[in-house]
């Protein structure tokens, strides 16, 4: 798995700048540390759907993504793949333990744990592109719940329609937090023609969402 230190630099406040030489010799150690305790786990499923008025239903379990947004997203498509990733609860517990004893190690900790999950779904997205391809389709890219006005309430749905909680050890909270915190889940399209991908806006996301890109530039101070 390739964990980009510039995407690693963009979470901690930096932007495209490099951080002074003490942050980076801690992303390096945390890199390594995550490295050792890796135990990535995945699964996707494609499924047949319809498009509504105003949503999306997938053919599995009653399973109804509301929206625009994803309505949009699926216009082209035939079929669907439902997709779900995480880090694994071994790496939770990793950035609890550090964040007992050292805050700026934890917060660079978390910094590289989200780069690792969203670079293990460029994998798994890679995957199925190279898949639809050889059946005559291509893939979009994924859209997760929260993105535009596809709801976050959706994601007990999903991850029950995938079977995660059995199969890879992923659920979530009342309030739709997914468990292990280091998880995502997203939609991916198959079409007939290739996707027009667009910049993705960060007014595009759920308002509700929590997103260090959309913060101004806070760089970490060491003690």
């Amino acid at each position: 798995m390739n964990i980009d230190k510039q995407e690693i630099r963009r979470y901690l406040g930096y932007g495209k700048k490099t951080a002074d030489e003490k942050t980076e010799a801690l992303i390096e150690s945390c890199i390594t540390k995550l490295k050792q305790n890796l135990r990535p786990l995945e699964i996707h499923r494609t499924f047949d759907f319809s498009v509504e008025m105003s949503s999306v239903v997938i053919y599995a379990d009653n399973l109804i993504l509301k929206g625009k947004s994803i309505k949009n997203h699926l216009s082209e498509s035939k079929r669907c793949v439902l997709m779900a990733a995480t880090l694994g609860p071994v790496i939770d517990q990793l950035i609890r333990y550090i964040s007992r004893t050292d805050l700026t190690q934890a917060i660079v900790m978390d910094a590289v744990a989200t780069t690792a999950i969203e670079a293990f779904c460029d994998e798994i997205e890679s995957s199925i592109r190279q898949k639809a391809k050889l059946e005559g389709f291509y893939a979009t890219h994924r859209f997760s719940p929260g993105y535009g006005d596809l709801p976050l309430s959706v994601q007990h749905s999903l991850l029950r329609t995938l079977d995660t909680p059995r199969k890879i050890g992923l659920s979530t909270t009342e309030n739709m937090i997914l468990i292990p915190r280091k998880s995502v889940t997203a939609v991916i399209g198959l079409q007939e023609r290739p996707d027009k991908i667009k910049e993705h806006n960060c007014k595009d996301c759920n308002p509700g969402l929590s997103c260090p890109f959309k913060k101004e530039e806070t760089q970490i101070e060491h003690s």
